[in-house]
């Protein structure tokens, strides 16, 4: 399994963890896929992104439902996103993509399997 992933800088983690009351790691997930690619670090250019409301997002089964920040839609995310779809190869387990940043994993394991890339801009 394969997660990309855009990460923050440290300003904006430490901005959403005195937000939220969390010390997690925030990040918009790009892909989840079954296909593995190795770990990796990718730098880019810092990217702005405007949050559009705080809301909820439910698990696959709609079991649970977890507190998120949407994200605006945004053409470099969809890009990437595409980009990793199209010409690196990656199944989306997802059909539907909805940018947003977890503020809460409550009752949910932790992601430990599987390998991140994470797309960072500093």
């Amino acid at each position: 399994m394969s997660i990309v992933m855009l990460k923050f800088s440290d300003r904006t983690q430490k901005d959403l963890q005195a937000y939220s009351g969390k010390n997690m790691d925030y990040h918009i997930t790009l892909v989840s896929s079954t296909l593995s690619l190795p770990a990796q670090v990718i730098d880019i250019a810092p990217l702005n992104v405007c949050p559009s409301r705080v809301t909820t997002i439910e698990n696959d089964d709609k079991t649970q439902s977890y507190p998120c920040l949407d994200i605006e839609t945004n053409p470099i995310i969809r890009k990437l996103r595409n980009y990793y779809i199209r010409e690196v190869g990656l199944k989306p387990i997802y059909k539907h993509f909805r940018p947003h940043v977890s503020l809460s994993y409550k009752n949910r394991k932790p992601l430990r399997q599987g390998n991140h890339i994470g797309i960072h801009t500093p």
